[in-house]
């Protein structure tokens, strides 16, 4: 009886969880088509401010509340988001490609630039999340969501230059050297060896997460030393977290004086950190995929809300849940904004 019963309720599981896999899919699809024909700009922008407008507070809820599930690796969850996004990015426009480099697969769409298009921008985020049951809400269904209403807003635009979208895999694998990034790493390794001007790549890790908290906010002490400026900045503002924290190397410096000066015009608080040639090998300033552009010398900008230095439900660590409800949607809309603009500009629209 035991012999036969565990293979039977074995299959039986099996079939099911394919059933429900199934049934999801077409919601998702479903839900995706819905959010599609709601409010997709029906014009070409004409400048990076027109762009900002079209940021859609209500459909980045929507795709949020998609990809907050379990999205550890091999789970149904990750399947589950990874086909979303290629299938949201085709709908889009982009070209897609499954990005195969052997343990994971990115999910990789392009426009080609109409004047320089061999000059490539990129816009991604990573889409596995990591501790097995958690939903991963900001870490990193926020930045997912961020990345795909970005690429609607984008899409409808023509540019001088190649815009890329791209959903890395295989972010939070492994605690060991090499430590995660491995479809990201991948793919600037390729990007490098194939000759590929790119020209930047920003990264949205963790975007919903704010608190205007007085000592919300906290940083190691060395931070003081390391950035003396900026950390006086924070602390006259009582160590509240309603910033969003820009991390970039040198090449990258002048893009981010870009994008402060389209979040000053939202009132988005921005404090960032221009890394120089010693800071920029401490670890916890390459603790996401912009490291793996980085390592390649190639400018890339980090854009986040500080993961655990700010938001006490990392990970789902302690009994605290990553979850949606609470995260702040006003801080991920103008965080989306100041990007878009940020990327039409060093884009160039053309007419």
């Amino acid at each position: 009886m035991t012999g036969c019963g565990l293979p039977v309720l074995y299959m039986l599981r099996l079939i099911m969880n394919k059933i429900l896999y199934a049934v999801i899919i077409s919601f998702l699809l479903l839900s995706m088509k819905c959010s599609e024909n709601k409010t997709t700009p029906k014009a070409a922008a004409k400048t990076p401010e027109d762009i900002m407008n079209y940021v859609d507070s209500a459909l980045y809820d929507d795709d949020l509340a998609l990809i907050a599930v379990d999205r550890t690796l091999r789970s149904p969850g990750h399947q589950l988001v990874q086909d979303f996004c290629a299938r949201r990015l085709a709908e889009l426009g982009f070209k897609v490609e499954l990005d195969s480099y052997g343990t994971g697969v990115n999910v990789i769409g392009r426009i080609d630039g109409t004047g320089n298009p061999e000059e490539i921008v990129i816009l991604s985020a990573h889409y596995d999340s990591r501790n097995a049951g958690c939903p991963g809400a900001d870490d990193n269904a926020s930045g997912v969501a961020g990345v795909l209403e970005a690429a609607r807003v984008l899409a409808k635009t023509k540019y001088n230059r190649t815009l890329m979208i791209a959903l890395w895999d295989e972010e939070e694998k492994s605690l060991t050297k090499p430590r995660g990034l491995h479809g990201s790493r991948a793919f600037a390794a390729r990007a490098r060896l194939e000759g590929r001007e790119i020209v930047l790549s920003v990264v949205f890790e963790m975007i919903g997460y704010r608190s205007s908290n007085p000592w919300s906010q906290r940083f190691p002490a060395r931070m003081k030393k390391l950035f003396p400026d900026e950390m006086k900045k924070i602390a006259a503002n009582k160590n509240r977290g309603d910033f969003i924290c820009l991390t970039v190397n040198e090449d990258a410096q002048p893009y981010s004086d870009i994008y402060t000066g389209f979040a000053n015009a939202i009132a988005l608080p921005v404090v960032t950190l221009k890394m120089n040639p010693k800071t920029i090998k401490i670890h916890d300033f390459r603790r996401s995929d912009h490291a793996a552009f980085w390592e390649k010398d190639y400018s890339a900008m980090l854009i986040g809300d500080t993961a655990n230095y700010r938001n006490t439900s990392y990970h789902c660590r302690n009994g605290r849940v990553d979850s949606i409800s609470k995260l702040d949607t006003d801080f991920a809309r103008d965080t989306i904004r100041a990007t878009v603009a940020t990327m039409a500009r060093i884009l160039g629209i053309r007419f």
